[in-house]
């Protein structure tokens, strides 16, 4: 039976973990040793990665008020720049890095190459380097071209490319044209008479960068936090060389700046070119009136008209202005309409509101515009469509029927008002009519003279205030710190190393475990009485003295040995019931696990309680017994099976009185089958007559089933086991056997214990002598044929 534990914590699981420990602590080392070397070297060929941070501040509200003032009445714009979310996302945006990186010229990395390490550098002292990839061959981006200083006048240059070593010799300053490239590297002063010797000795190297790996690349390298309770950005960026990440970072700053403002020129800019588009209109009409104006008075010979006519005329211009005012506003209604109706991405600004003073259509359009943007920013990254992009469309999408309605309504009050205008006209034009005809075209021509005049101020007006309101844009973002370098920031090689060291620890934990669960050996009898419920006999320690003897118990009375059998001998006596003559049946799963030593000394130990034994070799593939005995083995078992010899015949005194021995005999061509006959039961009945013990030597269970079909005919089973050999997958086996063939009285025998650990278990008796043997070739079975 298993032991049970009386604690939670006893002896027997700390020499569990102390087994554990002494067994693999070579391996537990080892493995985190070549784990921090390997940790070592890794790092070691790390490149340095240094930082760069600056901050900026959105919504910075530089500029003076008034100019403030008069861009806000213009257009009502306001950029949103406090959705800071927004403008993180913007700053991250693929095109905002491509149009930082286009002003960047980080196409090329420059590196120098060492025994260990590749170090990148920002420039090649000796030569500078210009060089286009052919964009039929895009993927020689990302493939270094290594650069080797042959003389002062050329170079050697070598690449991969399609799966081969290209090497070629170029001459420096000279334009190379090849298939893959075109190349020219210029020879700087640097590379001098006394500077040649130790830059000769330089590997070099280039790397030409795509765009999409360079803008993924700053991409990832970029960090964004936003200062809590402010509107304040700190960026910062990584990179191998400290001066790019900090002349990154200062581009992108302004870049983004750059961006913030563009929307408020592009608004800028679209009014005045309305509004020159309808001073041009109105200068060709000015230019035509006036000039038929003065033909027709040297025609009329017309000086002047009369007070009362000139009221007249003056109460018709006035009219006259504010409905040309009001068409103009109709105008604008109608261009409003069509770009709420037709808007497209590349009509996002809307066309200008300086005609109308309409502050509910002001407000409106600046709030649509406004959200227009958002939408805009809000999908500057963004690959598929979010939820809130969709909220942003619906309310722009409320908000332009809105818009919409009102301008149905307004317009329908221009309508009127231009209706009650033209009766105003009609009445005044009525009065003039009855001057005479020459006067009355006179009128008529200064009028419409006057009502272009002034719509010519009134845009003149309009477009000097535009004018103005462009020295107003201003950047909603300041820079409040400059790129500066934070020095090295990764990689954090102590950690990688660590990380290295425990994951070779957790490495040779886990092969420790394995190889002690699947390839650890049973060392004694405790470790096998926990894994296993088969009875245990006793065990055999080991020991180098004694050299091929066999029978030990007889001539080694006072060994560890003798003290084991004697021990065996006594188990024996309360392991079975039976009275009379018992038959032990001794086998193993391996050869060379010493059964036949096992089974010599356990029948020497019972004879030396003045019992009668019989020693029968039931071996007939490979014989032992008589080997170890040194007795005759020209007849034996087999022949008395075949019927060639009698029981008399066959049986033999060993060197013991009281020990006799029955040898395998001549090995036959079926021994298998010879174990199946009927003599067999025959014989063990006579032996039973004549013997108190008889004690039975058998093949390997492994190899041979002879032992499995002699164990239902004997009365006690012993299963010896060797530590070299002794699994616990082993154990399991054996009581699968047992337990399938529903075998009783079978025991365990634990042989080959070092001496150290016997003494541990049963005391102080030594003698220092031990023993086993190997199991030789034998037809059809073993491979081993040492002997111990």
């Amino acid at each position: 039976m298993a032991e049970k534990k009386s604690s939670i914590v006893d002896v027997d699981d700390l020499m569990i973990v102390w087994k554990f420990l002494s067994k693999n602590w070579l391996i537990i080392l080892l493995f985190p040793i070549i784990a921090g070397v390997a940790a070592y070297l890794y790092v070691h060929r790390m490149a340095d990665e240094y930082g760069a941070k600056t901050e900026i501040l959105l919504g910075s509200g530089t500029g003076y008020e008034y100019q403030s003032q008069i861009y806000r009445n213009l257009t009502g714009y306001s950029g949103g720049v406090n959705q800071i979310t927004n403008q993180i996302r913007v700053l991250q945006s693929h095109d905002l890095i491509s149009k930082t990186l286009d002003k960047l010229n980080f196409q090329i990395s420059y590196y120098i190459v060492g025994r260990v390490k590749t170090t990148e550098i920002k420039q090649v002292d000796a030569f500078s380097v210009d060089v286009t990839v052919m964009e039929s061959l895009g993927e020689l981006f990302g493939v270094p071209f290594d650069v080797k200083i042959l003389d002062k006048k050329s170079f050697v240059l070598s690449f991969e490319h399609a799966g081969q070593t290209i090497q070629r010799t170029h001459p420096f300053n000279t334009a190379i044209v090849e298939n893959e490239y075109l190349l020219r590297l210029d020879r700087n002063t640097f590379l001098s008479d006394e500077t040649f010797t130790k830059l000769k000795d330089n590997n070099y190297r280039f790397v030409v960068n795509s765009k999409n790996y360079l803008i993924s690349s700053y991409k990832a390298a970029l960090e964004i936090v936003n200062e809590e309770g402010t509107s304040i950005l700190a960026i910062s960026v990584k990179d191998n060389l400290a001066s790019k990440a900090k002349m990154f970072l200062d581009t992108l700053s302004h870049t983004y700046i750059d961006y913030t403002i563009q929307s408020q020129v592009h608004l800028n800019e679209n009014t005045l070119s309305y509004i020159d588009r309808q001073l041009i209109g109105i200068t060709h009409i000015l230019d035509s009136i006036e000039t038929n104006l003065e033909v027709y008075k040297k025609e009329k010979d017309i000086l002047d008209l009369s007070r009362e006519q000139t009221e007249f005329f003056q109460k018709l211009l006035s009219y006259e202005g504010e409905k040309r005012q009001q068409n103009l506003k109709l105008e604008t209604l109608e261009s409003l309409e069509e770009y709420l109706v037709t808007k497209t991405d590349e009509r996002l600004l809307p066309p200008a509101l300086y005609i109308t003073d309409d502050e509910f259509l002001k407000s409106s359009l600046t709030e649509l515009y406004n959200m227009e943007v958002q939408r805009t920013q809000a999908a500057y990254d963004a690959k598929d469509v979010s939820p809130g992009s969709e909220r942003i469309a619906k309310t722009i999408q409320q908000l332009r029927s809105n818009i919409m309605v009102y301008i149905k309504n307004l317009r329908k009050a221009i309508d009127d008002r231009v209706k009650d205008l033209n009766k105003e006209i009609s009445y005044y034009e009525n009065l003039l009519r009855k001057l005479p005809q020459s006067e009355r075209e006179i009128l008529n021509i200064e009028r419409n003279l006057s009502v272009n005049e002034k719509m010519y101020v009134y845009l003149l007006e309009k477009k000097a205030n535009t004018i103005i309101a462009r020295a107003a844009i201003v950047p909603e973002v300041g820079i409040i710190e400059v790129a500066r370098s934070i020095g090295v920031i990764g990689p954090q090689k102590m950690k990688i190393v660590y990380y290295f060291l425990a994951v070779g620890l957790l490495l040779s934990l886990i092969v420790a475990f394995v190889r002690s669960l699947f390839f650890d050996r049973i060392q004694n009898t405790r470790e096998l009485k926990q894994i296993t419920n088969l009875p245990i006999l006793g065990s055999v320690p080991k020991s180098n003295e004694g050299g091929d003897e066999r029978l030990v118990v007889a001539k080694h009375s006072r060994s560890n040995i003798a003290e084991s059998f004697r021990s065996i001998r006594t188990n024996l006596q309360y392991f079975s019931d039976q009275e009379g003559s018992q038959t032990i049946l001794l086998t193993s799963l391996h050869p060379g696990e010493g059964k036949t030593f096992c089974s010599i000394n356990t029948a020497a130990i019972i004879a030396s309680a003045d019992k009668k034994v019989l020693l029968l070799d039931f071996d007939m593939h490979k014989p032992k017994v008589h080997q170890s005995l040194e007795l005759n083995n020209d007849i034996g078992l087999s022949s008395f099976i075949v019927g060639k010899s009698t029981l008399e015949e066959v049986i033999q005194k060993s060197e013991l009185a009281s020990i006799d021995v029955i040898t395998a005999g001549p090995v036959p061509p079926n021994a298998s089958e010879l174990v199946l006959s009927p003599r067999v039961d025959e014989l063990l009945a006579k032996l039973k007559e004549i013997y108190d013990y008889i004690i039975i030597d058998t093949p390997p269970l492994m190899l041979i089933s002879d032992s499995m079909v002699l164990m239902r005919a004997v009365d006690i089973g012993m299963f010896v086991m060797n530590t070299e050999k002794a699994t616990r997958s082993g154990v399991r086996h054996l009581e699968e056997i047992v337990e399938s063939n529903k075998l009783m009285h079978t025991a365990l025998i634990l042989n080959n214990v070092k001496l150290q650990k016997w003494r541990y278990y049963y005391g102080r008796y030594s003698y220092n002598y031990g023993y086993g043997y190997g199991y030789g070739y034998g037809k059809g079975y073993g491979t081993s044929n040492k002997t111990k």
